[in-house]
């Protein structure tokens, strides 16, 4: 039996990962409202905003780590991990009554998840002088696998 910090290891690589792309994907959604339309952000509003975004992504990207750790023993479903994604992202809202906001944070959320388990699933596949791009993968990968190692 692995020890509880192995165990954790895997969880809290998949929710690193899953904190990069949330965070890549709300900063450049804000970048480009600030290009498009820079009238409408109030004095204030970034640093608002980006407290909010980040508690989400942490609490989404915890939810997400364990229950694609927890399911991925029968090999990493793209599909699955969508569902786990829809889901991690949907919850935090839900569970503060925010429910109009998840239409736009479960498809967000699939999103992210399906990448994370397509990276994860096809890191083997990579040649190993990928560098950077290899790295990431396989540390997605260990993400889906890591409470399994010895």
């Amino acid at each position: 039996m692995p020890s509880i910090e192995r165990r954790l290891l895997g969880p809290a690589r998949l929710m690193t990962a899953w904190f990069v792309l949330w965070a890549g994907f709300w900063g450049a959604f804000f970048v480009m409202i600030g290009i498009a339309d820079p009238g409408s952000i109030d004095p204030g509003e970034p640093k608002a905003i980006a407290r909010i975004f980040t508690w989400l992504g942490l609490a989404s990207g915890v939810i997400y780590g364990c229950l694609a750790n927890l399911t991925a023993g029968r090999g990493i479903s793209i599909a699955r991990c969508a569902l786990w994604g829809a889901a991690a992202a949907a919850l935090p809202p839900a569970m503060l009554a925010k429910f109009n906001q998840l239409l736009v944070m479960a498809p967000i959320g699939a999103a992210i998840g399906g990448a994370l388990a397509f990276v994860g699933s096809r890191a083997g596949a990579l040649e190993h002088d990928g560098g950077a791009w290899l790295a990431a993968a396989r540390f997605v990968q260990r993400g889906f696998t890591e409470d399994r190692a010895a």
